[in-house]
């Protein structure tokens, strides 16, 4: 098991990056434990997908302006909280899957009027999955 790693512009430039099955340049940062989001300004806007997967996150937030990014997998984190203004920085987010996360009240999902792209989102294994109507609200 890997201890908690930093998000560094080294670690970036390292990780595994390719052409995925849907013609997408895709960036792999899956099982590092980071714990926060940063210094994505290194990847010089050259994928459509970010996949932030099984590490150690507690939100989605500290984007630079990534214009090309379309999708963010972000499964089995630990993110609760998203920020505000995400719409600005990733003018082309259309998929946002957030699968077995802590995301609990509707509140929570409010930043997401920030994103006009955004078209497809899963909370699956979320605690705010439980509640009644939330596929109402969001």
């Amino acid at each position: 098991r890997r201890s908690a790693m930093r998000l560094t512009a080294e670690l970036i430039r390292n990780a595994q990056a390719y052409m995925n099955p849907l013609g997408e340049r895709e960036l792999n940062l899956r099982g590092f434990k980071i714990p926060t989001i940063e210094n994505l300004g290194v990847t010089q806007d050259h994928y459509e997908l970010l996949d932030l997967s099984d590490n150690e996150l507690e939100d989605i937030s500290n984007f630079p302006v990534l214009k090309r990014l379309e999708t963010i997998i972000a499964n089995n984190n630990k993110i609760s909280q998203i920020a505000r203004g995400l719409g600005q920085l990733l003018p082309k987010l259309e998929n946002l899957i957030l699968s077995n996360n802590r995301i609990e009240k509707l509140e929570e999902l409010k930043p997401l009027s920030d994103i006009p792209t955004l078209q497809r989102i899963s909370l699956a294994g979320n605690p705010i999955a439980k509640h009644r109507h939330y596929r109402y609200y969001v």
